[in-house]
């Protein structure tokens, strides 16, 4: 149930609301007024014909199978719809066809990668041209005025360029302003050496830090609201990035990206994408490298609109950086 709870409450552009929810049990039924769900019992679903158009949701569970059954047919022999929430998070459920076999008696669930046929590939590049050029348009004075307040509060160039892991493995210089004093890096590498519990915190918060010494004066505010990424919007358009993809990997993460890196060198990496979208510095690393994975294997059109869409509230908000 908190399952599902989360995830209406966080696909808030999906339209569904939770109406009630099932026990299989005789517990005793009860209203919560904050979340307006009711739980009820599986022998009163012939009354909630009349007070609702249901779609029943049923998560699946091999312990619970049998009773979940049982909820599908007596949904169904109520006029309801029912919809199945599987458990396979590695896998690409987003583009499976569903085929009867064996007279019926079970399905054969055909699953293919969309972002591995070529027509859908041109769809993606179109979308990350269109955007990326209207952003850069619309951008262009912010990225003027944060180039100057860089220049004039620190030295150096305004403009970072940094070695990141894109498609096939290999590298690109992925484009961000600069928000940390010249010689940053050194300054990581004294802490790996001689400040420990320094770079025990930098590991354990996603490779950042709440109050880094290291950040120019603005460089949180740079930062809040994604400004210093804009200049990645030049590397869409050269095709080293993509609007929406796995975040860029540095070649220090990936022995912590684990067994997933395999699946993430199979695409372009993207300014944006799930983990930005679902609490980016709030999340573990293991998080961030599951939520890019399951992005590779169910990409869609409307996935890529969702999630840029949210982007930009985010942006808007602020919410997008712990600081």
């Amino acid at each position: 149930m908190d399952i599902v709870k989360n995830l209406i409450r966080n696909e808030q552009f999906s339209g569904y609301y939770l109406a009630e929810s099932f026990l299989k049990t005789n517990g005793k039924s009860y209203l919560n007024p904050k979340n307006e769900y009711q739980t009820v019992n599986l022998r009163d679903f012939g009354r909630l014909k009349i007070r609702h158009n249901l779609r029943v949701l049923i998560c699946f569970s091999k312990e619970k199978e049998h009773e979940q059954q049982e909820v599908a047919v007596e949904a169904l022999r109520h006029g309801h719809q029912v919809m199945l929430l599987p458990s396979y998070f590695q896998l690409p459920i987003f583009h499976s066809n569903i085929e009867p076999i064996f007279g019926e008696h079970y399905l054969l669930m055909r699953m293919q990668n969309a972002l591995d046929n070529w027509f859908y590939k041109k769809i993606k590049r179109l979308f990350d041209l269109i955007i990326a050029c209207l952003l850069l348009t619309l951008s262009l004075p912010i990225l003027i005025l944060a180039a100057i307040w860089i220049r004039s509060v620190s030295k150096g160039p305004a403009l970072f360029r940094q070695k990141r892991i894109g498609l096939n493995g290999e590298n690109f210089p992925c484009l961000k302003l600069r928000t940390m004093e010249v010689g940053a890096h050194q300054t990581l590498v004294r802490w790996k050496k001689n400040a420990p519990d320094t770079w025990a915190e930098y590991e354990k918060n996603n490779f950042k830090l709440d109050r880094d010494p290291r950040l120019i004066k603005g460089a949180h505010f740079l930062r809040k609201y994604s400004i210093d990424e804009l200049p990645q919007l030049l590397n869409v358009v050269k095709g080293d990035m993509s609007m929406v993809g796995p975040r860029p990997l540095l070649p220090r993460e990936i022995k912590s990206y684990g067994i997933n890196f395999e699946n993430y060198t199979r695409t372009i990496p993207g300014i944006t994408g799930l983990w930005q979208v679902n609490g980016r510095s709030h999340t573990t690393f293991t998080k961030r490298a599951e939520l890019d994975s399951w992005y590779i294997q169910n990409w869609s059109v409307w996935l890529d609109i969702i999630i840029t869409l949210k982007t930009f509230k985010i942006v808007l908000l602020g919410l997008g950086e712990r600081h």
